[in-house]
């Protein structure tokens, strides 16, 4: 079991890494940066989920659930008046502040929301 999940994983990282770059190579299509924000939210439920499985920390999956929001919020600022985009961006602020929710009780350490995401 922990092996299927070490290589999604994997996968996961390199198709953000891939998305990422083509986000970069072309900052106004918007395709890119919403088929990224759909790999964070399929990543942070997969590390969710094995974290929950194998009793550890949640860090892995709310630093996802960050990169998810920020993508989102970038779709939102080039299209405000989208509102599946602000639907998806409010859905993905309440997945982050359940998962950070999870993480501060455990810790002892509350996670602040504004803390950016590591790359």
């Amino acid at each position: 079991m922990s092996s299927n999940y070490d290589l999604a994983f994997k996968d996961y990282a390199d198709a953000a890494a891939m998305c990422g770059r083509l986000v970069n190579e072309d900052a106004r299509d918007t395709k890119w940066l919403e088929r990224l924000a759909r790999i964070y939210r399929r990543f942070e439920s997969v590390l969710e989920r094995a974290a929950r499985e194998r009793s550890e920390p949640l860090d892995k999956a709310v630093e996802q659930y960050r990169n998810e929001v920020m993508a989102r919020e970038r779709l939102v600022e080039r299209d405000k008046a989208s509102a599946p985009w602000k639907q998806q961006l409010q859905e993905s602020k309440e997945r982050l502040q359940n998962a950070m929710a999870s993480v501060a009780p455990a810790s002892n350490k509350p996670i602040p929301a504004d803390q950016p995401p590591q790359q």
